[in-house]
């Protein structure tokens, strides 16, 4: 699916999307500018979001329940931390499959 960007969409989170800024289970936390550039705190997002996979079940079970959804956030099409999270989804819907 896409991460698609809540102003293209008149500052309205699409049906059938899930809102992924600040202040939602899936925000993120590092901010441009004081944390670094775009790609530098996309990748402080995608460790972070690894290690709270690995430790909070229902943080995973909210990634997980991403998988196959568009997500919503201000960034796209620039890199996001969407990207991240579409790809930890997909990730996790994969495990256990026989």
């Amino acid at each position: 699916m896409a991460v698609l960007n809540i102003y293209h969409h008149g500052k309205q989170v699409p049906a059938g999307a899930v809102n992924i800024m600040r202040g939602t289970i899936f925000g993120n936390p590092y901010v441009m500018g004081p944390d670094g550039t775009r790609e530098e705190v996309v990748e402080q997002y995608r460790r972070y979001a690894y290690k709270r996979i690995l430790e909070d079940p229902e943080f995973a079970a909210a990634v997980k329940s991403l998988h196959n959804r568009d997500v919503c956030c201000c960034c796209a099409p620039a890199a996001c931390h969407g990207d991240v999270l579409l790809k930890a989804a997909a990730w996790l819907n994969s495990l256990n499959k026989e």
